[in-house]
């Protein structure tokens, strides 16, 4: 596996939490199901807002798995994780 994280030439950000939220209305609209934390370059656990998009997410119930991929070496026998999330609401 490659990580283009020290290639990537443009700017480095996170995702701001209204662009998230749409990001899952879109795919709510399409029938929602298994939702993964996979970035395409970084690392899901570095995201400042994660607490805060894994409650969103709890009260989104067309969301019903949540999967994560992490490249961290300290994470490593976390290398592919994924939960259901808690349907009682």
């Amino acid at each position: 596996m490659i990580c283009a994280y020290r290639d990537q030439e443009r700017p480095k950000t996170i995702m701001a939490m209204d662009v998230f939220k749409k990001a899952v209305d879109d795919y709510v609209a399409l029938g929602g199901g298994f939702l993964s934390f996979t970035p395409l370059v970084g690392d899901a656990f570095l995201d400042r807002h994660l607490i805060a998009r894994l409650k969103f997410l709890k009260g989104v119930p067309e969301i019903k798995e949540l999967g994560v991929t992490v490249g961290s070496g300290r994470f490593r026998s976390l290398s592919t994780a994924s939960t259901t999330m808690n349907t009682k609401r």
